[in-house]
């Protein structure tokens, strides 16, 4: 099918083309009209949805209930340090060391694992 394009359309993808990022006029109007679809495919709720959250958002900024970019990287390696930190525990040597034969009970690797990420989450979560 044969498309005939005003001018100013023709200059649109002309700008795709020469980014680099599109190798035909076919394959920019392809992801203009995927875009279309997938925008067109939001439901109502989907976009009141969106919409909620923006408005929390901007009600946050305005409020000063934000943080700046160095703190929120202090938060998000906060987290992950959190969540993948962990003693690594030799079960082998653990079981049969004489320290697990007496009769006293410690904590396994995993419990203490967990009872860190714990601690760590409540403490980041904390402001």
């Amino acid at each position: 099918m044969p498309l005939q394009l005003p001018t100013d359309l023709k200059a649109l993808v002309q700008k795709r083309l020469a980014s680099g990022a599109y190798a035909s006029a076919e394959e920019v109007i392809r992801r203009a009209l995927e875009a279309q679809d997938s925008e067109d495919s939001w439901t109502e709720e989907e976009r009141q949805a969106l919409d909620r959250k923006i408005d929390r958002t901007l009600e946050e900024v305005t409020t000063g209930k934000t943080y700046g970019p160095e703190e929120a990287r202090r938060k998000l390696a906060a987290m992950r340090n959190a969540s993948f930190e962990y003693e690594p525990v030799n079960h082998w040597t653990r079981f049969n060391s004489p320290k697990t034969q007496s009769s006293t009970s410690t904590p396994s690797g995993f419990s203490r694992w967990n009872a860190k990420v714990r601690k760590r989450r409540i403490e980041s979560s904390r402001p």
